[in-house]
């Protein structure tokens, strides 16, 4: 009989999405165990497993456990993972993603990353503005904001290279008034997200520092769209279009605009040439109809709960609902009759 080990981080609560796994698994007659990490048979439970799932790619303290053990148990156990290492390692790193998409030859906007403090002032003197200040976690607007002055990006390359920046959910769409004074934005967005996770005994505040990352703006946008990409389905979690009134969001189960064909047709080749199960990317199509990639991870996006329905690589729709984790054991587990849970 199969059976699955799901590994949780948090020791007062079972995840959501660790939770839908499970009941998918078990519905389809797969025997479940809960892993803990701290128990003195963690690696002895493992002997009898044919899946091992584990979620929290973006908590300090469940990145530093997935380094550790991932590895072991992918390569050298040979055990199926969610997520497997391969997935796992540029995940939740812009910097990496960046570097992957780059020499992989997909279009990215320009994008300027300094490792030493001399190189970032130097360049700055004539940076092309406006420019998007990003740190390497997060994506879309998570951990980033638009600059619009060379002072800003000074304050910025020297607080990153001075005492740096907390890991923290910082929006491009809010406090306004704080994007004058980025270190107040930092700080004030630091304060806050301490004062949400002070009762968390297991968080970290990862400290971000020792790089700096800014990206070209396209202000010139046709339409922006969030695409998940598992197997052979594309799953349109959010779409923009943009004219002369502003920003209008899709309707995207029943009918897509032929730029999100585009941003699709990207999301599929990105996930067939990099050789990963699944991705969610960014997409940014410009007045000129050309797509570009903003933003990727190799994750599925903790908001996505129940899909509507989804695209497939012929652009045909397929009616839901579903739950995107579904698919991730479907295609990893092989099984062509796997039944979804009854989520209606």
């Amino acid at each position: 009989m199969m059976q699955a080990g799901i590994f949780n981080i948090h020791t007062d609560r079972f995840s959501t999405r660790l939770g839908k796994y499970e009941r998918i698994l078990t519905h389809n007659g797969i025997k479940c165990i809960r892993l803990d990490i701290h128990d003195p048979d963690f690696w002895k439970h493992l002997e009898n497993l044919d899946l091992f799932i584990y979620e929290g790619q973006k908590h300090t303290v469940a990145t530093e456990i997935a380094r550790s053990v991932l590895p072991v148990i992918d390569h050298n156990k040979h055990i199926k993972c969610i997520p497997g290492i391969s997935t796992f390692w540029p995940c939740n790193d812009r910097i990496k993603s960046y570097y992957l998409l780059r020499q992989t030859g997909f279009p990215v906007p320009q994008t300027y990353i300094f490792w030493h403090k001399s190189r970032a002032l130097e360049w700055v003197r004539n940076a092309p503005l406006p420019l998007v200040f990003k740190l390497k976690t997060g994506i879309g607007a998570q951990n980033s904001f638009v600059i619009n002055c060379q002072k800003q990006a000074k304050l910025l390359i020297n607080r990153m290279f001075g005492k740096g920046v907390c890991v923290s959910e910082i929006s491009s769409s809010r406090d306004q008034a704080y994007k004058l004074y980025p270190e107040r934005i930092l700080d004030k967005a630091s304060s806050e997200m301490r004062g949400i996770f002070s009762n968390m005994s297991e968080f970290i505040w990862e400290k971000q520092k020792n790089y700096v990352l800014f990206q070209e703006y396209i202000s010139e946008r046709k339409s922006e769209v969030r695409i998940l990409v598992i197997g052979n389905r594309a799953f349109v979690l959010e779409a923009h279009s943009h004219d002369q009134y502003g920003s209008v969001r899709n309707n995207l189960n029943k009918g897509y605009q032929g730029t999100e064909e585009l941003c699709m047709e990207m999301a599929f080749d990105i996930c067939r040439k990099l050789k990963v199960r699944y991705i969610t990317g960014i997409f940014i199509v410009d007045k000129e109809n050309r797509p570009f990639i903003t933003d990727l991870t190799f994750d599925i996006p903790s908001d996505t709960e129940v899909v509507k329905g989804y695209w497939d690589h012929e652009f045909r729709w397929h009616n839901g609902p579903f739950w995107p984790e579904y698919f991730c054991l479907e295609d990893l587990l092989v099984i062509h009759d796997m039944k979804h849970p009854d989520i209606s």
